[in-house]
């Protein structure tokens, strides 16, 4: 299942980005672990032109941060 999929079956409806509760929502992570992932590089996100607060975050980055972070895949 991959991040879009997740949040429909999160409620959420479809959009480019989420906001960190909405990611929370439909990955089940805490917003500490997103805030870090973040600020450490790892996962992608964007904060709208215009604004200094709020990061947004595409599902597909979401997906691509699972690939680059599961072990044990074959």
């Amino acid at each position: 299942m991959n991040a879009r999929d997740m949040a429909a079956a999160a409620g959420l409806p479809p959009m480019l980005t989420y906001d960190i509760p909405e990611t929370c929502k439909y990955t089940g992570l805490t917003s500490r672990t997103l805030y870090e992932e973040v600020r450490a590089g790892r996962l992608r996100a964007i904060v709208p032109r215009g604004r200094t607060k709020g990061y947004r975050i595409k599902p597909e980055d979401v997906d691509r941060w699972v690939r680059e972070n599961t072990v044990g895949q074959d």
